[in-house]
């Protein structure tokens, strides 16, 4: 009796594993340019993340917690160090778009880092194999 329990419990987990696998690999985020290139593109967020994030009033720290965009030192010393670039956050769709205050200046590059922690909702917890209060994070390079 408790070795068909066991059987039973293990195949579930085992069922839940292969399903959750798929379901990650389908929702991968792809940081992108607009077609014009003036503004940085976010795809593939989790649908809940995306409602959170349009109803939320966020301050531009809580946004750029979620999505940095910064002008890449050239000293490699300073690199993940630079400040945020200013700019306009907004939810449309199913995407995240980031338009900065003063334009992308050429012969820069830039770097937007997408960040989320694992289990913001209960929702997730199941697609996220990470422990809690871990963050993924994308990083997108643009040089102009």
């Amino acid at each position: 009796m408790k070795r068909s329990r066991i059987f039973c419990l293990l195949l579930g987990l085992a069922c839940l594993a292969g399903c959750t696998r798929d379901r990650k690999r389908d929702r991968k985020v792809i940081i992108s340019l607009s077609p014009d290139s003036t503004s940085v593109i976010v795809n593939g967020m989790n649908p809940g993340l995306l409602e959170i994030l349009r109803t939320d009033t966020l301050s531009a720290d809580d946004w750029q917690s979620v999505l940095l965009v910064c002008k890449e030192s050239v000293d490699e010393t300073l690199q993940g160090m630079e400040p945020a670039y200013s700019g306009e956050y907004a939810v449309r769709d199913s995407s995240v778009i980031y338009t900065p205050d003063s334009g992308f200046v050429k012969k820069y590059t830039y770097r937007a880092e997408y960040r989320v922690p694992s289990f913001y909702s209960r929702e997730s917890m199941p697609l996220d194999r990470k422990l809690p209060g871990s963050t993924e994070v994308v990083t997108g390079r643009f040089k102009f």
